[in-house]
């Protein structure tokens, strides 16, 4: 009944009474710091219309992202990624064709882009991994229809240019590539996890 609360662990190391930041918040939201220890959460509320909200310190601040045409609350695969001077915006929505990985971008002053559909993605629970290498780019994994299967690869976000490289397939399977999971390290490589399906495995 206090929907999504935030509590912290003290240098004592005992948890602080929880928060309620947003109580009428789906349960499925999106939450990362940035470098300098604020806190950055995109959230959806009961009507399907998506928030975001910044914590620092014990201010609380929230905007409106994204209003649902039909009230509608689904798993959206949110995700937050606060650089600098720009928070980055994804979310999934459904369409009759396939869902579609959607970005916007929030920049100085509390201006924000229009949502830019960067994809059609697949339609399971893992649809697309989103990674900030640390550095200059974005990186979007997701699954694309060869003909046949189902291949992954990753579409780039170039920070400088704002735009969009052209999707570049990774896998070559005779049998369905899906689920990616990604991390970058400290050097800026990229890991990539995933479940490639073949026949009889």
């Amino acid at each position: 009944r206090f929907g999504i609360c935030c509590s912290s662990l003290t240098k004592k190391n005992v948890w602080t009474n929880p928060v309620s930041i947003n109580k009428s918040a789906h349960s499925l939201f999106s939450a990362d710091m940035d470098t300098e220890d604020r806190f950055h959460m995109l959230l959806q509320d009961m009507q399907g219309n998506l928030h975001y909200t910044i914590m620092e310190g014990s201010s609380i601040r929230s905007l409106p992202i994204l209003s649902s045409r039909n009230p509608n609350v689904y798993n959206k695969h949110l995700k937050i990624i606060p650089l600098k001077d720009e928070v980055h915006f994804f979310y999934v929505l459904k369409q009759e064709r396939a869902p579609i990985l959607s970005h916007q971008v929030l920049g100085k002053g509390g201006k924000g882009s229009n949502p830019r559909v960067v994809d059609y993605v697949g339609d399971n629970s893992c649809p697309v991994c989103l990674v900030y290498d640390g550095k200059d780019e974005i990186y979007a994994f997701y699954q694309v229809n060869d003909g046949k299967y189902y291949q992954l690869g990753e579409k780039r976000y170039v920070l400088n240019t704002k735009r969009w490289s052209e999707f570049n397939q990774l896998t070559d399977n005779q049998g369905d590539c899906g689920f990616p999971k990604a991390i970058a390290d400290k050097a800026g490589t990229i890991h990539l996890c995933y479940q490639k399906s073949s026949p009889g495995q």
